[in-house]
């Protein structure tokens, strides 16, 4: 699982995300994915970006979500090993912006995969833009 939200410290800003891609490492099965806005998170903390204004899901656990809107979801294969397999681009996110609602409370983008069998190792790399 993967996610990225404006940090609750940065109020004026906003984060546009640009682009996920998804590399199988290792496995030979099949896996679903999807990207959420806006699921409620259990067993997983965000942590601040090394720079900039963006919280960075942390993966400590098994963390699971619910709720949201589904704004895309597919299946990928892992054989594909060290191929990129999977690239969610601008034309999709284009009306995607993260910030923050009245209450403070702030938008989240997550993608999460599961295995549809057997077990595999992904990468993902994300791309996003901050406005500040």
């Amino acid at each position: 699982m993967a996610g990225i939200r404006l940090n609750t410290n940065h109020y004026l800003g906003a984060i546009k995300p640009v682009s996920f891609t998804l590399f199988p490492a290792s496995g030979n099965s099949y896996a679903a994915f999807r990207i959420v806005y806006n699921p409620t998170i259990t067993g997983a903390t965000w942590a601040a970006a090394s720079e900039g204004i963006a919280d960075v899901l942390s993966n400590a656990g098994t963390p699971t979500i619910s709720g949201g809107s589904v704004l895309y979801s597919g299946f990928l294969s892992t054989s594909n090993k060290n191929q990129t397999t999977f690239v969610f681009a601008q034309e999709l996110l284009t009306d995607v912006a993260l910030g923050h609602d009245l209450n403070g409370n702030a938008d989240a983008l997550v993608m999460e995969v599961t295995s549809s069998s057997g077990n595999f190792d992904l990468l993902f790399s994300g791309q996003y833009q901050e406005f500040r």
